[in-house]
Order: C-alpha cells, then structure tokens, then sequence
C-alpha cells in the first residue's frame, strides 16, 4: 500500500508540472503576441508620421 501511495503522489506531481509547464508556454505566447501588436502598432504611427510629412510637402507645393 506505501509503494502505491508514493507512485501517486509521484503521478500528481507530473501531472502538476505538466500543467505548469502549458499554463507557462500560453502565457510565453501571450506575451510575444503582445509585443508584436506594440511593434506594429509602433510601426503603424511612423508610418502616419511620414504620410503626414509627405501631405504637408504636398500643401506646400500647391
């Protein structure tokens, strides 16, 4: 009876880190989901930044 209670609680133990390690990669992905919509969201402003720029060329030479 000892020998199957230490298995199980070996068991648990995996399956806990088990399901550590899969909570720890979703929030990992997350996470670089995120700073990717920062970069884009960064590149999305320089870009507004020089079609602003362009159309003040443009107001100029009109």
């Amino acid at each position: 009876m000892g020998s199957f209670a230490s298995g199980d609680a070996i068991y648990q133990l995996l399956m806990m880190i088990l399901l550590l390690a899969i909570v720890g990669f979703i929030l990992k992905f997350i996470l670089k989901m995120i700073g990717q919509q920062k970069k884009k969201q960064q590149y999305l402003a320089r870009l507004e930044q020089k079609i602003d720029q362009l159309s003040e060329k443009v107001d100029r030479k009109m």
